[in-house]
């Protein structure tokens, strides 16, 4: 090539060059929007428009790198309550709630003064209440979204993966009030009883709302199952039982469990189609899951010796054990049961097949993370277990 030549034009430099400066211009253009956004809307950036924000932002699991014994260190105190929520750990004493990630980061904090705070950690939201107090807090795993105080005492929460939150407290004149809230944590319905004391209540995955209660009636003990629809005023359904005290509720696909001192039933459309009996006052601990679920009485009055009875989906009896040492605390994830005591690790495989690992620690609580990493928790100290 001489130097009368002249270089042609390549294509694909021509095209670098004009995104080059559409680039450069789209930039400048977003500049002067955000600097003219701030300038115009300054009164309306608020601590709580940023929080709605940033309420549906979903983060990645934080122990999704955990390995066997990361430990996670946070303020020693014999009150901590654990749960795991979109992958963190998140840790409630009196003075308030962190969050932290499998390197022990705090990836959210806050304070609050709660006599007995209780984590409920649904689907899309993480609510921290004070039960017997007045105050309930929402978080995401960025920052606080909502906080809340009641007149009268809080007897349960509960939270759905759609967003929907029940609370189970009273009002003036009725002794239970049920009042549920939607993702922008206004109240959409609310339920009332005179006479009757909320238990338990919980939101199916159809956003039904479920509810037991207690009441009185010529010196008997009537309890009762309510189903509730957002938007009806009559009930799908109510199932009374005398002389039973109902413990806890949990939804399922296609139908309802329900605990009571004296009985684990399953309920499908209004109708118990199975129930297990147990003598009053035995349960010790239970845990209720979507495909198996365990019960551990303690057949002695002093001292301990627990019988732990598992079931399936249908609340059929598929499994019995007996365990001579202190059971610490019992979950279950996925298919199978998860029982901690002071020395060992239980993993019951779909609710039958046996697994047993060694542990070392001061360990009360446990939180699982999958099917086979749990997180056992101190007082002072959490420490992932891979369960191989």
């Amino acid at each position: 090539m001489n130097g009368s030549e002249k270089t042609q034009p390549n294509f694909f430099d021509e095209k670098a060059n004009t995104y080059r400066r559409y680039k450069w211009i789209t930039l400048v253009f977003f500049i002067i929007f955000v600097l003219f956004g701030l300038v115009a809307f300054k009164n309306e950036i608020t601590p709580e428009n940023i929080r709605y924000l940033v309420k549906y932002i979903d983060f990645e699991n934080g122990f999704s790198g955990a390995s066997e014994g990361s430990t996670i260190y946070y303020d020693a105190d014999s009150n901590n309550r654990f749960a795991i929520y979109h992958g963190d750990l998140a840790v409630a004493n009196n003075g308030g709630i962190t969050l932290f990630d499998s390197a022990g980061n705090i990836t959210m904090s806050d304070s609050f003064s709660m006599s007995n705070p209780i984590i409920v950690a649904g689907g899309k939201y993480l609510v921290v209440y004070d039960l017997g107090g007045y105050y309930l807090k929402i978080y995401n795993s960025f920052s606080l979204l909502h906080e809340e105080s009641f007149s009268y005492i809080i007897q349960s929460v509960a939270a759905n993966d759609n967003g929907l939150i029940c609370v189970a407290t009273a009002e003036k004149s009725y002794h239970a009030a049920l009042l549920v809230y939607n993702n922008d944590f206004e109240q959409v319905y609310k339920w009332l009883s005179v006479d009757k004391f909320i238990t338990d209540c919980a939101i199916a995955p159809d956003d039904k709302i479920l509810v037991s209660t207690v009441r009185a009636e010529n010196g008997d003990l009537i309890s009762e199952l309510t189903a509730l629809q957002i938007g009806k005023n009559e009930a799908d359904y109510a199932i009374p039982l005398s002389e039973e005290l109902p413990i806890a509720l949990l939804p399922k696909r296609k139908s309802v469990l329900l605990l009571s001192d004296r009985a684990l039933r399953n309920i499908r459309e209004g109708e118990i189609t199975k129930e297990a009996l147990f003598d009053q006052d035995s349960i010790d601990l239970f845990t209720l899951g979507e495909t198996v679920s365990a019960v551990a009485e303690n057949e002695l009055l002093v001292g301990v010796n627990y019988k732990v009875r598992v079931f399936d989906v249908d609340a059929n009896e598929i499994n019995s054990l007996n365990f001579s040492v202190q059971i610490l605390d019992m979950k279950t994830f996925g298919d199978n049961i998860y029982i901690l005591t002071r020395n060992e690790f239980y993993c019951l495989e779909n609710g039958v097949e046996t697994r047993v690992f060694e542990i070392n620690g001061d360990y009360a609580q446990f939180e699982m993370l999958s099917s086979n990493t749990a997180v056992l928790c101190s007082d002072q100290a959490a420490q992932v277990l891979i369960l191989e």
